[in-house]
């Protein structure tokens, strides 16, 4: 029973690993079935003080969406353009808060 259980559960993360690079994030992130899920799921984070987790939680969607919105715009082999420092100063913006969660506060 416990082998047919291990060969079960190994099947269906075999699955999921080939299911998650298959779907666009940024698509995801913007059905607004999603969306509404991710709120709720911010406001009981909030609600019971667990900023590390909700930092961590934001933070993956926004660097989805910030690479797809800086990819949109990058000429090669130029690849300056205005929306690279943005890139560039948001990345940073993310990183800092959330060593400052994770390393400084506590």
């Amino acid at each position: 029973m416990l082998s047919h259980l291990q060969s079960s559960l190994a099947g269906q993360l075999v699955r999921i690993g080939e299911i998650i690079p298959a779907t666009d994030m940024c698509t995801l992130f913007r059905n607004p079935i999603v969306i509404v899920l991710m709120l709720i799921v911010c406001v009981v984070l909030a609600t019971h003080k667990k900023y590390k987790l909700l930092a961590a939680f934001v933070s993956v969607p926004a660097l989805f969406v910030l690479t797809e919105k800086t990819a949109q715009n990058l000429t090669f082999p130029g690849c300056y353009t205005k929306e690279l420092p943005v890139f560039v100063g948001a990345l940073l913006a993310i990183a800092a808060i959330n060593v400052y969660l994770y390393l400084i506060r506590d």
